[in-house]
């Protein structure tokens, strides 16, 4: 795990940012955004934000059987870690006093102190193998946030990777494979479009192996079966 430490200044958003975006994935930052520099030694590599943000994910794939997956959306409360390169210093300026209050602080030393206690709080061993000493460019990063249920939701583009991961469910996109893992649903598809897709416990595709569950399904209850009958076991 890198080690990481604040900065000392505090800033604020004046207008948007797409601080991630993609075709497949935006998170959005807010004008009135509260933040402090996230750094390894004195390198900055990111941020701890505070303030109005939210985020979109088309994590929708066309198969045979039609649509796979689903699309996410979304406000990202609470405050939020931030690994990447990005213009933040360029739509970003010095608060007022009513803009650290507006979030609850009466002092930049006071935002300051809350946002090392957050950056304890992320979990690391979800990071996809981040290396933080070739952090990505600007729109390119890692966002890490926890929900109302204290669970930790990545959204991240690097230089090979698009990848949403939430609670019970996983999507990651590359220009070689796709992933998505999702309730009763997993597919997986390689850059030949070589596909494999799971659904509602059923092997859908490759369509050759369609019959696979039930003759499964089939020799078990055979086994079973003759289990009974030579014990003789009243079920």
């Amino acid at each position: 795990m890198p080690s990481l430490s604040l900065g000392t200044g505090v800033r604020v958003t004046y207008k948007t940012l797409d601080l991630i975006s993609s075709s497949k994935i935006l998170a959005r930052l807010d004008a009135g955004c509260l933040w402090t520099e996230v750094l390894e030694e004195d390198r900055r590599v990111g941020a701890i934000i505070a303030g109005p943000s939210d985020y979109a994910v088309d994590a929708i794939f066309e198969t045979d059987d039609g649509a796979v997956g689903r699309s996410f959306k979304g406000q990202i409360e609470g405050p939020k870690l931030y690994i990447g390169g990005s213009d933040l210093p360029a739509v970003s300026r010095t608060p007022s006093i009513e803009e650290l209050r507006k979030h609850g602080y009466e002092t930049e030393a006071a935002f300051i102190e809350a946002a090392g206690q957050s950056l304890q709080q992320y979990d690391w061993r979800y990071s996809g193998g981040l290396n933080i000493r070739t952090v990505p460019g600007s729109g390119e990063g890692f966002l890490f946030w926890k929900d109302g249920l204290g669970e930790q939701n990545i959204i991240f583009i690097d230089r090979e990777r698009t990848g949403f991961i939430t609670k019970g469910e996983v999507f990651l996109v590359s220009d070689r494979d796709c992933l998505y893992v999702g309730e009763k649903t997993v597919m997986v598809e390689g850059k030949h479009g070589r596909r494999i897709l799971i659904a509602k416990g059923e092997i859908r595709e490759p369509r050759i192996l369609r019959d696979l569950g039930p003759m499964i399904s089939d020799a078990v209850h055979d086994s079973l079966s003759e289990f009974k009958r030579s014990f003789r076991l009243d079920w």
